[in-house]
């Protein structure tokens, strides 16, 4: 009988130990569900990276709202939120909060979207949120869409951008869009926002198209109100298009002004 109960007692103690490896105790950190209603609450940048796996891996339309200003490591490459294949959709509010040191470095032979936010998809909105000292530099013999925030097909709303955005392709037909907060807006609002940090696009000598903005690289059909830009804007080699809130405009732009020195060379 002994035996019988050390068996039962031993399989309740190793079902116990694969429930904490599978699950562990950081595993739910974050309060809240994810939803709209009951968005998870970022208090740490523990939970942001969390977060960031959560939608990277499995849910793309994930709800969040920062509930405390967040400090990451410097030391730490920030891998962006969503992407092409994985367009964000969900809600990300920063609650009037301020991310500060988000530091992207990526070096590829492939298309970029990089930023706080890699890609967010029609339906997907990021606002009240504020990047400090972030600094967000990317090479790529592809096409590199840039920008503080993120590539944007959705909503970007009371955002801003302090550090500086830079873009570098390396190939002869690689197009390089650069943006103090967003680098290609593509049918998309952004309205509210500014950016006072540095932004850059470079090509190629040869060939190459980039398209540099204080607030957006290129704006596709979208819209862009009651936004500004304060810092220096340039764009270099290949042909060059470089403003102080857009490089290149083919949908509305109003309300907005820029105070930052703009220069391109071609």
């Amino acid at each position: 009988m002994r035996k019988k109960s050390f068996k039962s007692a031993l399989a309740v103690l190793l079902s116990l130990m694969m429930i904490l490896v599978l699950f562990p105790a950081n595993a739910f950190a974050m309060e809240g569900e994810g939803t709209t209603d009951h968005p998870y609450k970022i208090a740490t940048a523990e939970e942001l990276y969390e977060f960031a796996n959560i939608v990277n891996e499995r849910n793309n339309t994930a709800c969040a709202v920062l509930t405390a200003d967040i400090t990451l490591s410097s030391d730490t490459n920030w891998t962006p939120i969503g992407n092409y294949s994985n367009q964000y959709k969900g809600t990300f509010d920063g609650g009037g909060h301020t991310i500060t040191g988000l530091s992207v470095d990526i070096q590829s032979d492939n298309t970029i979207y990089a930023g706080l936010f890699g890609y967010i998809g029609e339906g997907g909105t990021i606002k009240n949120v504020g990047l400090e000292d972030s600094k967000i530099t990317c090479s790529s013999s592809g096409y590199i869409h840039v920008g503080g925030v993120c590539f944007n097909g959705g909503t970007i709303e009371n955002c801003y951008n302090t550090g500086d955005v830079s873009g570098t392709g390396t190939s002869s037909y690689g197009d390089v869009y650069a943006g103090g907060v967003c680098g290609l807006n593509y049918h998309g609002t952004i309205q509210n926002c500014y950016n006072t940090g540095d932004v850059s696009g470079t090509g190629t000598s040869s060939y190459g198209y980039v398209y540099a903005g204080g607030v957006c690289g290129y704006n596709a059909g979208g819209t862009i109100e009651n936004c500004y830009n304060t810092g220096d804007v340039s764009g270099i080699y290949g042909f060059v298009y470089a403003g102080g809130v857009c490089g290149f405009n083919t949908g509305t732009i109003e309300n907005c002004h820029n105070a930052g020195e703009v220069s391109g060379t071609s």
